[in-house]
């Protein structure tokens, strides 16, 4: 704990969390021009910080039972070593990333190659 501690205080609160929110901001942008959904909340650090949860489009090949891994997440796991939640939330799946100081571009750009590919 205390590496972590003087990790961010190298690095500086503010600057973190600018730094993941422009990143997540990324996200939900290429996400909601991707699969034309929208995400629920406003576009500003004040509602959302280094974590955007935007929805899937309806369809697709659902969970076999309830506790199983979400076909897309499993995909994204086995063919492209993206590991991203997809979650159900009233009745509808949703995809959620979460940004920190070691994701880049790069990772967003994998991310969005895949997605691609899959849904």
């Amino acid at each position: 704990m205390p590496a972590a501690i003087r990790f961010l205080e190298n690095v500086g609160l503010v600057n973190f969390r600018h730094t993941t929110h422009e990143l997540a901001s990324e996200a939900r942008t290429m996400l909601e021009s991707l699969t034309g959904c929208t995400a629920y909340v406003p576009e500003s650090a004040d509602w959302y910080g280094s974590m955007i949860t935007v929805p899937l489009p309806e369809g697709g090949a659902q969970r076999t039972q309830p506790n199983a891994m979400d076909p897309l997440q499993q995909a994204l796991w086995d063919k492209d070593r993206i590991e991203i939640p997809i979650v159900d939330w009233h009745g509808r799946r949703h995809i959620r990333v979460s940004c920190h100081l070691y994701n880049t571009r790069d990772d967003l750009q994998r991310l969005e190659l895949a997605l691609r590919a899959r849904l």
